[in-house]
């Protein structure tokens, strides 16, 4: 029944195959949850780009390491730098998807939240927090598909208008304001910067 499917918990898989196949329910279903599952969600997910990663980075500095033994004629020294190479490059990818990607997400969402509050949005700080969550399920697991962040922008406008109760028009004007204050705060950096 439907009181049963909304109290019933949803595990990562489901969250993954309702993310991509019926969002509004994973929103609807997610309502009550708080930060900590969001985050979790993320760091399970973020498994299968790291994997990809290492192993493009494991093939990359094979091919690196083959072409340069054909020159120098020793594979001893250029295996040893291969491996040290393969170890730090996967070791700052892990950096990047389990330590700073979550902690920019944090503080953006804290950020974002000020303009969904100010347009008029119901729901809380982890609200906001799990709309860009859930809502980046699809670039995450198919980060290799051309045009995949608008289709994650349009899940996000769905996210933030369940989440804190207000339009789809409301959360876009919330989302344009963040992005051209972003925009001109980047272009005024990169003007101070070459003028410096």
């Amino acid at each position: 029944s439907k009181t049963t499917q909304s109290s019933e918990k949803l595990g990562i898989f489901k969250k993954i195959g309702k993310s991509i196949a019926r969002p509004v329910e994973l929103f609807e279903r997610t309502k009550d949850e708080g930060v900590w599952p969001a985050l979790k969600y993320l760091l399970v997910i973020f498994l299968w780009p790291f994997l990809i990663g290492v192993i493009l980075i494991a093939l990359v500095s094979s091919l690196v390491i083959a072409l340069i033994g054909q020159f120098i004629g020793s594979f001893s020294g250029a295996a040893a730098a291969s491996s040290l190479g393969i170890g730090l490059l996967s070791a700052y990818w892990a950096l990047m998807l389990f330590v700073f990607i979550p902690v920019a997400l944090f503080i953006s969402a804290g950020i974002f939240h000020l303009f969904i509050k100010l347009y008029g949005g119901q729901g809380g700080y982890a609200d906001t927090f799990k709309s860009a969550i859930y809502s980046s399920t699809p670039q995450i697991i198919f980060f290799f598909v051309p045009f995949i962040g608008i289709w994650t922008f349009i899940l996000q406008l769905f996210g933030l208008s369940i989440y804190h109760d207000f339009s789809k028009l409301r959360a876009f004007l919330a989302m344009l304001t963040m992005g051209v204050i972003i925009a001109i705060i980047y272009l005024i950096s990169l003007i101070l910067i070459f003028n410096l």
